[in-house]
Protein backbone atom coordinates (compact mmCIF):
# COMPACT_ATOMS: atom_id res chain seq x y z
CA UNK A 1 0.00 0.00 0.00
CA UNK A 2 1.55 3.84 -0.50
CA UNK A 3 1.54 5.85 1.99
CA UNK A 4 -1.15 8.07 2.41
CA UNK A 5 -2.37 8.44 -1.17
CA UNK A 6 -5.40 6.34 -0.64
CA UNK A 7 -9.50 6.24 -0.64
CA UNK A 8 -11.69 3.81 1.04
CA UNK A 9 -14.96 3.08 0.33
CA UNK A 10 -18.09 2.28 2.76
CA UNK A 11 -21.64 0.82 1.53
CA UNK A 12 -22.96 2.34 4.67
CA UNK A 13 -23.19 5.63 6.84
CA UNK A 14 -20.82 6.49 9.04
CA UNK A 15 -17.76 4.63 7.72
CA UNK A 16 -19.24 1.37 8.07
CA UNK A 17 -20.72 -2.00 6.12
CA UNK A 18 -19.27 -3.28 2.59
CA UNK A 19 -16.01 -1.72 1.81
CA UNK A 20 -13.17 -1.34 -1.03
CA UNK A 21 -10.11 0.87 -0.48
CA UNK A 22 -7.92 2.05 -3.66
CA UNK A 23 -4.42 2.98 -3.52
CA UNK A 24 -2.30 5.10 -6.07
CA UNK A 25 0.63 3.23 -6.58
CA UNK A 26 2.42 5.68 -8.75
CA UNK A 27 0.80 9.30 -7.22
CA UNK A 28 -2.26 9.30 -9.70
CA UNK A 29 -5.25 6.28 -9.90
CA UNK A 30 -8.24 7.00 -12.16
CA UNK A 31 -11.28 4.62 -12.05
CA UNK A 32 -13.66 5.55 -14.86
CA UNK A 33 -16.05 2.55 -13.96
CA UNK A 34 -16.58 1.71 -10.39
CA UNK A 35 -18.92 -1.34 -11.44
CA UNK A 36 -16.16 -2.93 -12.56
CA UNK A 37 -15.03 -3.63 -9.16
CA UNK A 38 -16.55 -5.43 -6.10
CA UNK A 39 -16.90 -4.30 -2.76
CA UNK A 40 -16.06 -6.36 0.10
CA UNK A 41 -19.40 -8.09 0.51
CA UNK A 42 -19.71 -9.28 -3.46
CA UNK A 43 -21.67 -6.42 -5.19
CA UNK A 44 -20.48 -3.68 -7.64
CA UNK A 45 -19.31 -1.11 -5.91
CA UNK A 46 -21.08 1.50 -9.08
CA UNK A 47 -23.35 3.80 -7.03
CA UNK A 48 -22.82 2.15 -3.28
CA UNK A 49 -20.62 4.32 -1.25
CA UNK A 50 -22.23 6.38 1.41
CA UNK A 51 -19.12 7.61 3.35
CA UNK A 52 -15.54 7.23 2.39
CA UNK A 53 -12.54 8.43 4.12
CA UNK A 54 -8.83 9.54 2.54
CA UNK A 55 -5.13 9.62 3.29
CA UNK A 56 -3.01 12.18 4.34
CA UNK A 57 -1.86 12.54 1.23
CA UNK A 58 -4.63 12.39 -1.15
CA UNK A 59 -6.92 14.60 -3.34
CA UNK A 60 -9.95 13.48 -4.38
CA UNK A 61 -12.76 13.83 -7.13
CA UNK A 62 -15.24 11.75 -6.96
CA UNK A 63 -18.28 12.05 -10.19
CA UNK A 64 -21.70 11.47 -10.51
CA UNK A 65 -21.25 9.37 -14.36
CA UNK A 66 -19.16 6.98 -15.75
CA UNK A 67 -15.99 8.07 -17.49
CA UNK A 68 -15.69 11.67 -14.97
CA UNK A 69 -18.82 12.71 -15.95
CA UNK A 70 -21.71 14.73 -14.14
CA UNK A 71 -21.64 16.04 -10.91
CA UNK A 72 -18.45 16.12 -9.59
CA UNK A 73 -17.29 17.11 -5.68
CA UNK A 74 -13.59 17.12 -4.20
CA UNK A 75 -12.34 15.67 -0.87
CA UNK A 76 -8.85 16.46 0.73
CA UNK A 77 -6.48 14.87 2.87
CA UNK A 78 -7.65 13.11 5.83
CA UNK A 79 -11.47 13.91 4.95
CA UNK A 80 -13.91 11.56 6.93
CA UNK A 81 -17.14 11.68 5.26
CA UNK A 82 -19.60 10.15 7.42
CA UNK A 83 -22.70 10.67 5.08
CA UNK A 84 -21.95 11.64 1.40
CA UNK A 85 -25.66 12.99 0.85
CA UNK A 86 -24.52 15.68 2.42
CA UNK A 87 -22.86 16.50 -0.92
CA UNK A 88 -25.37 15.11 -2.79
CA UNK A 89 -23.28 12.12 -4.04
CA UNK A 90 -24.75 9.03 -1.52
CA UNK A 91 -24.93 5.96 -3.09
CA UNK A 92 -24.24 8.33 -6.42
CA UNK A 93 -20.37 8.09 -7.53
CA UNK A 94 -19.48 5.84 -10.67
CA UNK A 95 -15.98 7.21 -11.21
CA UNK A 96 -13.34 8.94 -9.78
CA UNK A 97 -9.68 10.33 -9.91
CA UNK A 98 -7.45 9.95 -7.03
CA UNK A 99 -4.56 12.31 -6.79
CA UNK A 100 -1.07 12.88 -4.35
CA UNK A 101 -1.01 16.59 -5.52
CA UNK A 102 -3.28 19.06 -5.55
CA UNK A 103 -4.50 19.30 -8.84
CA UNK A 104 -5.24 22.64 -10.72
CA UNK A 105 -8.70 24.20 -9.54
CA UNK A 106 -9.18 22.11 -6.77
CA UNK A 107 -12.50 22.51 -4.24
CA UNK A 108 -12.18 20.69 -0.83
CA UNK A 109 -15.78 20.43 -0.05
CA UNK A 110 -14.78 19.06 3.20
CA UNK A 111 -13.30 22.53 4.34
CA UNK A 112 -16.50 23.78 4.31
CA UNK A 113 -17.25 24.95 0.48
CA UNK A 114 -19.97 22.01 -0.52
CA UNK A 115 -19.83 22.23 -4.28
CA UNK A 116 -23.44 23.51 -5.14
CA UNK A 117 -25.80 21.32 -7.23
CA UNK A 118 -25.77 22.13 -10.61
CA UNK A 119 -27.88 21.09 -13.49
CA UNK A 120 -26.24 20.44 -17.20
CA UNK A 121 -29.67 21.49 -18.57
CA UNK A 122 -28.82 25.18 -19.21
CA UNK A 123 -25.89 26.38 -17.20
CA UNK A 124 -22.69 25.25 -15.23
CA UNK A 125 -19.64 26.62 -13.51
CA UNK A 126 -17.83 26.56 -16.98
CA UNK A 127 -20.60 28.35 -19.23
CA UNK A 128 -21.68 30.40 -16.37
CA UNK A 129 -19.79 33.86 -17.30
CA UNK A 130 -21.01 33.76 -21.20
CA UNK A 131 -24.77 32.75 -20.40
CA UNK A 132 -25.16 35.49 -17.82
CA UNK A 133 -23.55 37.59 -20.17
CA UNK A 134 -25.85 37.20 -22.70
CA UNK A 135 -29.19 36.82 -20.64
CA UNK A 136 -28.35 40.59 -19.04
CA UNK A 137 -27.43 42.32 -22.66
CA UNK A 138 -30.83 40.56 -23.80
CA UNK A 139 -32.47 42.18 -20.88
CA UNK A 140 -31.47 45.75 -21.24
CA UNK A 141 -32.25 46.08 -24.55
CA UNK A 142 -36.09 45.49 -23.58
CA UNK A 143 -36.42 48.13 -20.18
CA UNK A 144 -38.91 49.74 -21.91
CA UNK A 145 -41.85 47.35 -22.00
CA UNK A 146 -43.40 46.67 -18.40
CA UNK A 147 -41.40 43.94 -16.91
CA UNK A 148 -40.08 42.77 -20.21
CA UNK A 149 -36.00 43.04 -18.89
CA UNK A 150 -36.74 41.50 -15.77
CA UNK A 151 -38.75 38.98 -17.35
CA UNK A 152 -35.67 37.95 -19.31
CA UNK A 153 -33.51 38.49 -16.81
CA UNK A 154 -35.18 35.91 -13.52
CA UNK A 155 -35.48 33.69 -16.25
CA UNK A 156 -31.68 33.60 -16.16
CA UNK A 157 -31.33 33.54 -12.97
CA UNK A 158 -33.47 30.49 -12.59
CA UNK A 159 -33.56 28.61 -15.99
CA UNK A 160 -34.53 25.47 -14.40
CA UNK A 161 -37.75 24.78 -12.71
CA UNK A 162 -36.13 21.78 -10.76
CA UNK A 163 -33.22 23.60 -9.95
CA UNK A 164 -34.06 27.07 -7.79
CA UNK A 165 -30.76 27.73 -7.30
CA UNK A 166 -28.89 27.05 -10.79
CA UNK A 167 -27.46 29.94 -11.80
CA UNK A 168 -26.55 31.70 -8.19
CA UNK A 169 -24.73 28.08 -7.43
CA UNK A 170 -22.80 28.00 -10.96
CA UNK A 171 -21.56 31.11 -9.92
CA UNK A 172 -20.25 30.13 -6.67
CA UNK A 173 -18.94 27.34 -8.05
CA UNK A 174 -16.92 28.80 -11.17
CA UNK A 175 -15.08 31.55 -7.89
CA UNK A 176 -14.48 28.69 -5.49
CA UNK A 177 -12.75 26.82 -8.27
CA UNK A 178 -10.30 29.80 -8.48
CA UNK A 179 -10.49 31.26 -5.02
CA UNK A 180 -11.19 28.61 -2.60
CA UNK A 181 -8.52 28.44 0.28
CA UNK A 182 -8.16 32.16 -0.20
CA UNK A 183 -11.46 33.40 0.97
CA UNK A 184 -13.75 30.49 1.04
CA UNK A 185 -17.58 31.42 -0.71
CA UNK A 186 -20.26 31.24 2.28
CA UNK A 187 -22.26 28.54 1.52
CA UNK A 188 -26.13 28.58 0.05
CA UNK A 189 -27.84 26.48 3.46
CA UNK A 190 -26.68 30.20 5.04
CA UNK A 191 -28.90 32.06 2.28
CA UNK A 192 -31.10 29.46 0.80
CA UNK A 193 -34.17 31.02 2.95
CA UNK A 194 -33.32 34.94 1.12
CA UNK A 195 -32.74 33.00 -2.17
CA UNK A 196 -36.25 31.38 -2.08
CA UNK A 197 -37.69 34.53 -0.62
CA UNK A 198 -36.42 35.85 -4.02
CA UNK A 199 -37.12 33.55 -6.19
CA UNK A 200 -40.97 33.19 -5.35
CA UNK A 201 -41.41 36.99 -5.32
CA UNK A 202 -39.54 37.89 -8.71
CA UNK A 203 -41.60 34.11 -10.21
CA UNK A 204 -44.75 35.79 -8.98
CA UNK A 205 -44.24 38.82 -10.73
CA UNK A 206 -43.30 38.24 -14.31
CA UNK A 207 -45.68 35.19 -13.90
CA UNK A 208 -48.57 37.83 -13.80
CA UNK A 209 -49.71 39.38 -16.93
CA UNK A 210 -49.24 42.77 -17.85
CA UNK A 211 -52.84 43.44 -18.79
CA UNK A 212 -53.64 42.71 -14.51
CA UNK A 213 -52.36 45.74 -13.64
CA UNK A 214 -53.77 45.64 -10.10
CA UNK A 215 -52.02 41.76 -9.34
CA UNK A 216 -49.06 42.93 -11.30
CA UNK A 217 -48.52 46.42 -9.57
CA UNK A 218 -49.00 44.09 -5.85
CA UNK A 219 -46.46 41.93 -7.07
CA UNK A 220 -43.94 44.58 -8.11
CA UNK A 221 -43.98 46.39 -4.89
CA UNK A 222 -43.48 42.88 -3.06
CA UNK A 223 -40.10 42.49 -5.62
CA UNK A 224 -39.14 46.15 -4.89
CA UNK A 225 -38.97 46.29 -1.02
CA UNK A 226 -37.73 42.76 -1.05
CA UNK A 227 -34.29 43.52 -3.60
CA UNK A 228 -33.67 46.34 -1.10
CA UNK A 229 -34.60 44.59 2.31
CA UNK A 230 -32.77 41.56 1.05
CA UNK A 231 -29.62 43.40 0.13
CA UNK A 232 -27.21 42.76 2.93
CA UNK A 233 -27.74 39.09 3.01
CA UNK A 234 -26.74 38.85 -0.54
CA UNK A 235 -23.92 41.66 -0.43
CA UNK A 236 -21.15 42.74 2.27
CA UNK A 237 -20.18 46.19 2.01
CA UNK A 238 -17.03 45.59 4.29
CA UNK A 239 -15.77 42.36 3.29
CA UNK A 240 -16.99 42.13 -0.32
CA UNK A 241 -15.42 38.76 -1.30
CA UNK A 242 -16.59 36.59 1.41
CA UNK A 243 -19.86 36.52 -0.93
CA UNK A 244 -18.32 37.36 -3.86
CA UNK A 245 -20.18 35.01 -5.75
CA UNK A 246 -23.52 36.33 -4.92
CA UNK A 247 -22.80 40.12 -5.74
CA UNK A 248 -23.02 40.48 -9.72
CA UNK A 249 -26.12 38.22 -9.86
CA UNK A 250 -28.16 39.96 -7.15
CA UNK A 251 -26.76 43.29 -8.04
CA UNK A 252 -27.93 42.98 -11.80
CA UNK A 253 -31.51 42.17 -10.54
CA UNK A 254 -31.49 45.04 -8.06
CA UNK A 255 -30.64 47.36 -10.29
CA UNK A 256 -32.90 46.13 -13.10
CA UNK A 257 -35.73 46.52 -10.61
CA UNK A 258 -34.92 49.77 -9.66
CA UNK A 259 -34.86 50.86 -13.55
CA UNK A 260 -38.27 48.83 -13.66
CA UNK A 261 -39.74 51.02 -10.97
CA UNK A 262 -38.59 54.34 -12.49
CA UNK A 263 -39.43 53.87 -15.95
CA UNK A 264 -42.70 52.45 -15.09
CA UNK A 265 -43.64 54.35 -11.85
CA UNK A 266 -47.06 55.62 -13.33
CA UNK A 267 -47.99 52.01 -14.61
CA UNK A 268 -47.47 50.65 -10.93
CA UNK A 269 -48.40 53.72 -8.54
CA UNK A 270 -51.02 55.48 -10.69
CA UNK A 271 -49.75 58.84 -11.22
CA UNK A 272 -46.36 60.37 -12.58
CA UNK A 273 -43.63 61.20 -10.07
CA UNK A 274 -42.30 64.34 -9.44
CA UNK A 275 -39.44 65.55 -10.91
CA UNK A 276 -37.78 65.98 -7.77
CA UNK A 277 -38.40 61.93 -6.84
CA UNK A 278 -36.98 61.13 -10.66
CA UNK A 279 -33.85 62.82 -9.92
CA UNK A 280 -33.87 60.88 -6.55
CA UNK A 281 -34.99 57.23 -8.29
CA UNK A 282 -31.76 58.14 -10.95
CA UNK A 283 -29.28 59.28 -8.66
CA UNK A 284 -29.98 55.53 -6.68
CA UNK A 285 -29.60 53.95 -9.70
CA UNK A 286 -26.18 55.62 -10.02
CA UNK A 287 -25.02 55.77 -6.84
CA UNK A 288 -25.85 51.88 -6.77
CA UNK A 289 -23.77 51.25 -9.88
CA UNK A 290 -21.28 53.13 -8.64
CA UNK A 291 -21.09 51.05 -5.18
CA UNK A 292 -21.34 47.51 -6.98
CA UNK A 293 -18.80 48.22 -9.57
CA UNK A 294 -16.22 49.40 -6.53
CA UNK A 295 -17.05 46.25 -4.62
CA UNK A 296 -16.62 43.82 -7.70
CA UNK A 297 -12.74 45.73 -7.22
CA UNK A 298 -12.45 46.01 -4.04
CA UNK A 299 -13.23 41.99 -3.89
CA UNK A 300 -10.90 40.91 -6.62
CA UNK A 301 -7.88 43.39 -5.63
CA UNK A 302 -8.35 42.02 -2.05
CA UNK A 303 -8.22 38.19 -3.31
CA UNK A 304 -5.85 38.89 -5.14
CA UNK A 305 -3.72 40.36 -2.30
CA UNK A 306 -4.19 37.37 -0.64
CA UNK A 307 -3.28 35.10 -2.76
CA UNK A 308 -0.15 36.74 -2.99
CA UNK A 309 0.74 37.03 0.08
CA UNK A 310 0.38 33.01 0.33
CA UNK A 311 3.55 32.46 -1.79
CA UNK A 312 6.62 33.02 0.21
CA UNK A 313 10.27 32.13 -0.06
CA UNK A 314 11.46 30.50 3.11
CA UNK A 315 15.31 31.52 2.14
CA UNK A 316 16.36 28.42 -0.10
CA UNK A 317 13.07 27.36 -1.26
CA UNK A 318 9.88 28.86 -2.34
CA UNK A 319 6.77 27.53 -1.03
CA UNK A 320 3.20 28.10 -2.06
CA UNK A 321 1.03 27.96 1.05
CA UNK A 322 -2.25 27.50 -1.47
CA UNK A 323 -1.26 23.93 -3.06
CA UNK A 324 1.94 22.93 -1.85
CA UNK A 325 3.66 23.75 -4.17
CA UNK A 326 7.39 24.06 -3.68
CA UNK A 327 10.62 24.67 -5.73
CA UNK A 328 14.27 26.13 -5.38
CA UNK A 329 15.81 29.14 -5.30
CA UNK A 330 19.43 30.81 -5.64
CA UNK A 331 21.21 33.67 -6.10
CA UNK A 332 20.86 33.70 -10.06
CA UNK A 333 16.78 33.73 -10.57
CA UNK A 334 14.19 35.44 -8.80
CA UNK A 335 12.06 32.38 -8.59
CA UNK A 336 9.42 34.08 -6.41
CA UNK A 337 8.72 36.91 -8.82
CA UNK A 338 8.30 34.63 -11.77
CA UNK A 339 6.02 32.20 -9.93
CA UNK A 340 4.24 34.86 -7.81
CA UNK A 341 3.74 36.96 -11.50
CA UNK A 342 2.34 33.96 -13.69
CA UNK A 343 -0.32 32.86 -10.54
CA UNK A 344 -1.77 36.46 -10.25
CA UNK A 345 -2.12 36.61 -14.38
CA UNK A 346 -4.43 33.27 -14.05
CA UNK A 347 -6.00 34.52 -10.88
CA UNK A 348 -7.03 38.37 -12.32
CA UNK A 349 -8.25 36.68 -15.67
CA UNK A 350 -10.75 34.65 -13.86
CA UNK A 351 -11.99 37.23 -11.65
CA UNK A 352 -11.96 40.15 -14.06
CA UNK A 353 -14.18 37.58 -17.12
CA UNK A 354 -16.58 37.51 -13.98
CA UNK A 355 -16.61 41.24 -12.89
CA UNK A 356 -16.73 41.90 -17.05
CA UNK A 357 -20.83 41.58 -16.56
CA UNK A 358 -20.39 44.77 -14.09
CA UNK A 359 -19.79 46.88 -17.71
CA UNK A 360 -23.58 46.82 -18.56
CA UNK A 361 -24.73 47.71 -15.38
CA UNK A 362 -24.66 51.12 -17.13
CA UNK A 363 -27.65 50.61 -19.29
CA UNK A 364 -29.60 50.42 -16.00
CA UNK A 365 -29.14 54.52 -15.58
CA UNK A 366 -32.25 56.10 -17.83
CA UNK A 367 -29.50 58.77 -18.55
CA UNK A 368 -27.14 56.16 -20.73
CA UNK A 369 -28.32 55.68 -24.34
CA UNK A 370 -28.92 52.18 -25.30
CA UNK A 371 -27.27 51.54 -28.39
CA UNK A 372 -28.48 48.73 -30.92
CA UNK A 373 -26.81 46.49 -30.58
CA UNK A 374 -24.96 47.06 -27.19
CA UNK A 375 -21.48 46.47 -27.37
CA UNK A 376 -19.97 43.04 -25.40
CA UNK A 377 -17.53 43.90 -22.18
CA UNK A 378 -14.24 44.49 -22.99
CA UNK A 379 -11.34 42.62 -21.16
CA UNK A 380 -7.60 43.30 -20.74
CA UNK A 381 -5.67 40.51 -19.39
CA UNK A 382 -1.77 39.36 -19.68
CA UNK A 383 -0.56 35.72 -20.17
CA UNK A 384 3.14 35.41 -18.50
CA UNK A 385 5.58 35.37 -17.53
CA UNK A 386 7.52 33.23 -20.05
CA UNK A 387 11.46 33.29 -18.71
CA UNK A 388 12.94 33.23 -15.59
CA UNK A 389 13.20 37.00 -13.85
CA UNK A 390 16.79 37.18 -13.27
CA UNK A 391 17.23 40.74 -11.74
CA UNK A 392 19.35 39.55 -8.70
CA UNK A 393 22.99 39.11 -11.04
CA UNK A 394 23.06 42.47 -12.78
CA UNK A 395 22.83 45.69 -12.55
CA UNK A 396 22.00 46.30 -15.84
CA UNK A 397 19.11 43.61 -15.47
CA UNK A 398 15.89 45.46 -15.81
CA UNK A 399 12.21 45.55 -16.05
CA UNK A 400 10.54 46.75 -19.00
CA UNK A 401 6.94 47.88 -20.49
CA UNK A 402 5.87 48.90 -23.98
CA UNK A 403 2.19 49.41 -23.82
CA UNK A 404 -0.16 50.98 -26.34
CA UNK A 405 -3.19 51.87 -23.52
CA UNK A 406 -5.19 53.67 -25.95
CA UNK A 407 -3.43 53.51 -28.88
CA UNK A 408 -2.58 50.86 -31.53
CA UNK A 409 0.80 48.25 -32.67
CA UNK A 410 1.48 49.20 -35.64
CA UNK A 411 4.67 47.68 -35.95
CA UNK A 412 6.83 45.35 -34.65
CA UNK A 413 10.77 44.45 -35.10
CA UNK A 414 12.55 42.12 -33.67
CA UNK A 415 16.66 40.99 -33.35
CA UNK A 416 18.10 37.49 -33.07
CA UNK A 417 21.29 35.67 -32.68
CA UNK A 418 22.04 32.12 -32.98
CA UNK A 419 20.89 31.06 -29.83
CA UNK A 420 18.16 33.35 -28.91
CA UNK A 421 16.12 36.21 -29.14
CA UNK A 422 17.83 39.25 -28.03
CA UNK A 423 15.91 42.15 -28.72
CA UNK A 424 12.42 44.01 -30.07
CA UNK A 425 10.59 47.40 -30.35
CA UNK A 426 7.15 47.74 -30.89
CA UNK A 427 5.64 50.63 -32.85
CA UNK A 428 2.39 52.25 -31.68
CA UNK A 429 0.58 54.61 -33.30
CA UNK A 430 3.75 54.72 -35.74
CA UNK A 431 5.90 56.25 -33.36
CA UNK A 432 8.66 53.44 -32.08
CA UNK A 433 8.92 52.55 -28.58
CA UNK A 434 12.86 51.91 -28.17
CA UNK A 435 14.11 48.51 -28.38
CA UNK A 436 14.52 46.37 -25.77
CA UNK A 437 17.57 43.82 -25.20
CA UNK A 438 20.06 44.02 -27.88
CA UNK A 439 21.32 43.71 -31.57
CA UNK A 440 21.57 40.29 -33.74
CA UNK A 441 22.28 39.59 -36.99
CA UNK A 442 19.01 38.28 -37.77
CA UNK A 443 16.22 41.26 -37.96
CA UNK A 444 12.65 40.87 -39.16
CA UNK A 445 9.93 43.00 -39.04
CA UNK A 446 6.53 43.23 -39.71
CA UNK A 447 4.27 45.97 -40.39
CA UNK A 448 0.30 45.87 -39.54
CA UNK A 449 -1.88 47.52 -41.99
CA UNK A 450 -5.15 49.29 -41.03
CA UNK A 451 -7.36 47.35 -38.54
CA UNK A 452 -5.03 44.54 -38.84
CA UNK A 453 -3.95 43.42 -35.21
CA UNK A 454 -1.59 40.85 -33.41
CA UNK A 455 -4.05 38.17 -32.09
CA UNK A 456 -1.18 35.35 -31.49
CA UNK A 457 1.64 34.59 -30.09
CA UNK A 458 4.39 31.64 -30.13
CA UNK A 459 7.86 30.45 -28.81
CA UNK A 460 10.09 28.71 -27.20
CA UNK A 461 11.66 29.14 -23.92
CA UNK A 462 14.57 27.03 -23.08
CA UNK A 463 15.27 26.45 -19.37
CA UNK A 464 18.22 23.64 -20.26
CA UNK A 465 21.23 24.78 -18.99
CA UNK A 466 22.03 27.59 -15.88
CA UNK A 467 20.29 30.48 -17.37
CA UNK A 468 16.80 30.70 -19.32
CA UNK A 469 17.02 32.32 -21.82
CA UNK A 470 13.87 33.04 -25.14
CA UNK A 471 15.22 31.20 -27.61
CA UNK A 472 12.64 31.70 -30.02
CA UNK A 473 9.74 34.28 -29.98
CA UNK A 474 6.87 34.95 -33.05
CA UNK A 475 3.64 36.09 -33.69
CA UNK A 476 0.15 35.99 -36.08
CA UNK A 477 -2.27 38.38 -37.12
CA UNK A 478 -5.77 38.00 -37.66
CA UNK A 479 -5.28 38.34 -41.06
CA UNK A 480 -3.03 35.61 -41.34
CA UNK A 481 0.59 37.40 -41.50
CA UNK A 482 3.40 36.23 -39.07
CA UNK A 483 6.77 37.12 -38.20
CA UNK A 484 9.15 34.70 -36.61
CA UNK A 485 12.48 35.52 -34.50
CA UNK A 486 15.11 32.84 -33.28
CA UNK A 487 14.72 28.97 -33.47
CA UNK A 488 12.85 26.53 -31.36
CA UNK A 489 15.44 24.08 -29.81
CA UNK A 490 15.40 20.69 -28.17
CA UNK A 491 12.59 19.71 -27.52
CA UNK A 492 13.41 17.10 -25.59
CA UNK A 493 15.77 19.16 -22.98
CA UNK A 494 13.61 21.19 -20.29
CA UNK A 495 11.92 24.02 -21.89
CA UNK A 496 8.48 25.83 -21.81
CA UNK A 497 6.36 25.97 -25.41
CA UNK A 498 5.17 29.65 -26.00
CA UNK A 499 1.27 28.89 -27.46
CA UNK A 500 -0.93 31.96 -26.93
CA UNK A 501 -4.65 31.90 -28.54
CA UNK A 502 -7.21 34.21 -27.98
CA UNK A 503 -9.81 32.85 -25.10
CA UNK A 504 -12.78 30.94 -25.66
CA UNK A 505 -16.14 33.35 -26.17
CA UNK A 506 -13.81 35.91 -26.94
CA UNK A 507 -13.46 38.19 -30.38
CA UNK A 508 -11.31 40.92 -31.87
CA UNK A 509 -8.11 39.60 -29.10
CA UNK A 510 -5.46 42.37 -29.78
CA UNK A 511 -1.78 42.21 -28.48
CA UNK A 512 -2.06 46.03 -26.87
CA UNK A 513 1.57 45.67 -25.24
CA UNK A 514 4.66 43.55 -24.16
CA UNK A 515 6.46 43.50 -20.54
CA UNK A 516 9.36 41.52 -18.69
CA UNK A 517 12.76 41.76 -17.64
CA UNK A 518 15.72 41.98 -20.72
CA UNK A 519 19.84 42.64 -20.11
CA UNK A 520 20.14 46.40 -21.54
CA UNK A 521 21.71 46.19 -25.35
CA UNK A 522 22.04 42.31 -24.86
CA UNK A 523 19.22 39.80 -24.95
CA UNK A 524 15.43 39.16 -23.43
CA UNK A 525 15.12 37.72 -20.19
CA UNK A 526 11.52 37.40 -19.36
CA UNK A 527 8.30 38.72 -22.17
CA UNK A 528 4.74 38.94 -20.67
CA UNK A 529 2.07 39.25 -23.14
CA UNK A 530 -0.90 42.06 -22.89
CA UNK A 531 -4.33 41.98 -24.78
CA UNK A 532 -7.54 43.33 -25.18
CA UNK A 533 -10.44 41.49 -26.26
CA UNK A 534 -14.22 41.67 -26.63
CA UNK A 535 -16.52 39.17 -24.06
CA UNK A 536 -19.20 37.87 -26.95
CA UNK A 537 -22.47 37.57 -26.16
CA UNK A 538 -22.93 34.14 -27.42
CA UNK A 539 -19.78 32.26 -27.50
CA UNK A 540 -20.29 28.90 -28.30
CA UNK A 541 -20.48 27.45 -24.74
CA UNK A 542 -22.85 29.33 -23.85
CA UNK A 543 -25.59 28.86 -26.17
CA UNK A 544 -27.77 27.60 -23.30
CA UNK A 545 -28.28 31.06 -22.94
CA UNK A 546 -30.56 31.15 -26.35
CA UNK A 547 -32.52 28.16 -24.81
CA UNK A 548 -33.31 29.54 -21.49
CA UNK A 549 -34.83 33.15 -23.56
CA UNK A 550 -37.28 30.70 -25.67
CA UNK A 551 -40.40 31.89 -24.93
CA UNK A 552 -39.88 34.75 -22.20
CA UNK A 553 -41.78 37.53 -23.64
CA UNK A 554 -44.33 39.06 -20.61
CA UNK A 555 -47.47 37.40 -20.60
CA UNK A 556 -50.34 39.45 -21.53
CA UNK A 557 -48.37 42.30 -23.32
Amino acid sequence: MTDGCWVQFWDDDGCKGATLRFDAADGLLEVGNLDSYTQSDGHKEGNEPDSLETGSRTWLIVYKDSAYGGKSVGFGPNSKVNDLDDYGMGGNISSFKLYDHRPAAFVDAGLGAPTAIESDGYVNAQTVNGFFRTVVGSAVNLIPGVGSALSVLVEGLWPDVDNKDQTWASYQNYLNQAVAGVYWQMTYETLNDALQSLYNAAKKFVDTPESDQSFKSDNFKILYNLVNTLEPFFVDDKVPEKRFSFLAPFATLRLLTLREHLQNFSYYYGNTPSEKTQESLKQDIRNSIDHYRALLELARNRILEQRAGMIVDTGNDLVDLYNGYRNITNQDHDVEMTYKESVENQLALVLDIHNAIGQLWEYCDPDVITPDPIPPPTLRYATGPFGMYQQWRYSDYEKFSQMAEEGQITRIEMWARPDMVAGFELYINGIGQGRIGGDGENHTALALVGSERIDQANGFVDSSGQYPFIKALGFSTNKGNTIQSGGYGDSTRGHTDIDVKPLDGSTNTRLIGLSGEDRRGDNLKVVTFHWDCELEFDPREADAAQLAMIGMAPQGS
